[in-house]
């Protein structure tokens, strides 16, 4: 694994605040991947900057349990220099992310010491699939999704197998922010198999989500989830979807798969045209 922490500049600490200028590694690890041809980093990847930070410099260490006001404007990339804005309280984290005067993402976290680290499901054995492509512009291990395990008109279900390759992937856990990036690649999945002019990889950026819950602390290395992405409107351009996923047997519905949901939002998302 190569460099996983944006090049530090300049730190300016003060009570309840973070005020942090840096780079973007040209070598980055996320950026292999994230996409081949157009690298650019991934907004999951700046969610957990935004944590890390916070808890080595603020001392936050309590968990988040939702993502709320999530906005990503624009992309940052390798070498690029951004400034990053941190204000704490007991039960909020909210940033600002920025780079030459232009917003390029921001939210606000819901902090709660009291959420569970969810207890292990059974290993279940992998079902086996339909013969339906995974296809995602992600590449390599920024692929975090495994299969497609059903698709219809207004849904797709997947599946992915948390491992030591994992992004985020660290001390025997997977941060719960990873679910952002799983919901976002169940729904480029969707999309990919959705299309007027037959199945394609069709290449997205997450726009942002007004809650994303967070039921868990964490995911661990072998188990298995499923990711749900339902379509609610949009084929190109702006397009949204009500997403979810968990933990052992997939589930049935959309109402069993929000109930059993450790991470589960609205997410949208822009979408580029067929053969942009």
């Amino acid at each position: 694994m190569g460099i996983t922490t944006p090049e530090l500049l300049a730190l300016r600490p003060a009570e309840n605040a973070l005020e942090v200028r840096a780079r973007v590694p040209a070598d980055l690890d996320f950026l292999e991947g994230h996409f081949p041809g157009h690298p650019l980093v991934p907004g999951f990847v700046q969610v957990h900057w935004v944590l890390a930070l916070a808890r080595q410099h603020l001392g936050v260490s309590t968990p988040p349990a939702a993502v709320e006001l999530l906005k990503f404007r624009a992309p940052l990339l390798p070498g690029q220099e951004f400034a990053l804005k941190l204000r704490a309280t007991a039960q909020r984290l909210g940033f600002e992310i920025e780079s030459a005067g232009q917003p390029v993402s921001s939210g606000r976290f819901q902090l709660d010491d009291a959420l569970p680290q969810h207890d292990p499901e059974p290993v279940l054995a992998a079902p086996t699939p339909p013969d339906l492509p995974l296809l995602l512009p992600q590449a390599g291990r920024m692929r975090v999704l495994e299969r497609v395990l059903a698709h219809g008109r207004r849904a797709t279900l997947c599946d992915a197998v948390i491992g030591p390759d994992t992004p985020l992937c660290e001390n025997d856990v997977a941060p719960a922010v990873l679910g952002i990036e799983l919901l976002a690649q169940c729904m480029a999945a969707h999309g990919g198999l959705s299309g007027r002019d037959g199945p394609q990889p069709r290449r997205g950026f997450l726009v942002g989500s007004r809650r994303i819950e967070l039921r868990t602390r964490g995911f661990l290395p072998g188990e298995r989830l499923w990711v749900r992405a339902e379509h609610v409107r949009g084929e190109s351009g702006m397009v949204a979807f009500r997403c979810a996923l968990g933990a052992a047997a997939p589930p049935a519905s959309h109402a069993e798969a929000q109930a059993r949901a450790l991470v589960a939002g609205s997410l949208n998302a822009f979408v580029e045209p067929p053969g942009a």
